[in-house]
């Protein structure tokens, strides 16, 4: 989908969670610092609502 990784990374960033983004030929990777997993996937489970 376009536009996706880079909903992903406006999240993760509005929230202040620094990520580095793996693009692949199938699906993409997004990498943040072990300490903030759960809050990485609190603002990515936001973009479901």
């Amino acid at each position: 989908m376009v536009g996706l990784t880079a909903a992903f990374s406006e999240a993760l960033a509005a929230a202040g969670i620094p990520c580095n983004v793996l693009a692949c030929r199938h699906h993409d990777h997004l990498l943040v610092p072990v300490d903030d997993v759960d809050r990485a996937l609190a603002a990515l489970e936001q973009l479901r609502h």
